[in-house]
């Protein structure tokens, strides 16, 4: 399931959740509004938790990309100067 989906789904499930709050509220609109604000700023706080634990993730994930590319880099320019070196030696015996 992708990360789109998820969070489609969680914002889905909260403005639903919402609107049925507020049909069925016992309470006063004054109190059942502070209520779905303070829900609503509990959503969004868990929303942006979610995301930067996403985003910490990937940039993780592409650093370590960025360092094995350079490993990458570093072992084919030495192992492309060995090659050379080799064919030169063999060239002048």
């Amino acid at each position: 399931m992708s990360v789109k989906n998820v969070l489609l789904g969680v914002l889905a499930g909260a403005a639903t959740g919402a609107a049925i709050g507020v049909l069925f509220a016992p309470d006063k609109g004054k109190s059942t509004r502070r209520k779905i604000m303070e829900k609503g700023d509990n959503y969004l706080s868990d929303f942006e938790l979610t995301l930067n634990g996403y985003l910490d993730m990937i940039n993780r994930k592409m650093e370590n990309m960025k360092l094995e590319i350079t490993h990458m880099s570093t072992n084919g320019k030495a192992k492309m100067e060995d090659a050379l070196t080799d064919v030169i030696n063999t060239k002048t015996k």
